[in-house]
């Protein structure tokens, strides 16, 4: 029997925290806009689990990442090698990777910490909420939204946008998964309010009973 569960933690940053994404970005974050999450599904048949993690954030080191992952596998009975941790990749977020672009932007150690807590949590509240679960999966194509900035006609991009979702035994929506491939450079270097780039407007444009059920989307 397959089971599904879902978990959510805000990893939203703190005013005066450095924003990451554009070089030419002045100041720091000086409020909210949308709170930053790391979600978790966590899928779960007989032996074999694995955990899929999307965080609201650039991008993240590989040390992070395996030393995220065993703490997770700490706390719920998952390998770290069946543990998918990504990022959306959005330039609004808070700096959590020290890279070529940004070599003078030291990470927050506390954030850090905060942030890979959250991450466990989100895993761990995932696994405590499985239920039986049926998948169906599909997809579709979406016209006007990414372009191809490396060529003048904006050409080729990927359209496709892939979605499962899990239904519990009486038939309601009760997760959502959607892989949609696009930049997420929105709002420009002037722009200091972290703001969740693709969910919220995907939500509101969701026709839902049901704000909670909405919010069990990654």
């Amino acid at each position: 029997m397959l089971k599904v569960g879902f978990g959510k933690r805000s990893i939203s940053p703190p005013i005066g925290a450095p924003l990451a994404g554009f070089a030419a970005r002045q100041g720091v974050c000086e409020g909210i806009h949308d709170e930053l999450f790391a979600r978790a599904l966590v899928f779960e048949s007989g032996t074999a689990a694995v955990a899929l993690l999307s965080l609201d954030l650039l991008a993240l080191g590989s040390d992070f990442v395996a030393a995220t992952r065993r703490a997770i596998t700490a706390r719920v009975p998952i390998e770290p090698s069946a543990i998918l941790i990504a990022s959306t990749h959005t330039h609004a977020g808070p700096v959590t990777i020290s890279t070529f672009f940004n070599p003078d932007e030291l990470l927050d150690a506390g954030y850090m910490s905060l942030l890979s807590d959250a991450m466990v949590e989100a895993v761990e509240a995932a696994w405590r909420s499985r239920f039986p679960a049926r998948l169906g999966i599909g997809t579709g194509a979406i016209d006007g939204l990414g372009v191809n900035r490396r060529s003048p006609d904006g050409q080729p991009v990927d359209r496709e946008i892939a979605i499962w979702k899990a239904d519990d035994a009486i038939g309601r929506t009760r997760a959502v998964l959607i892989n949609y491939a696009c930049h997420p450079t929105v709002l420009g270097p002037d722009n200091r309010l972290p703001p969740e780039i693709f969910l919220r407007p995907l939500l509101s444009a969701w026709k839902t009973d049901s704000a909670k059920e909405a919010s069990r989307c990654m």
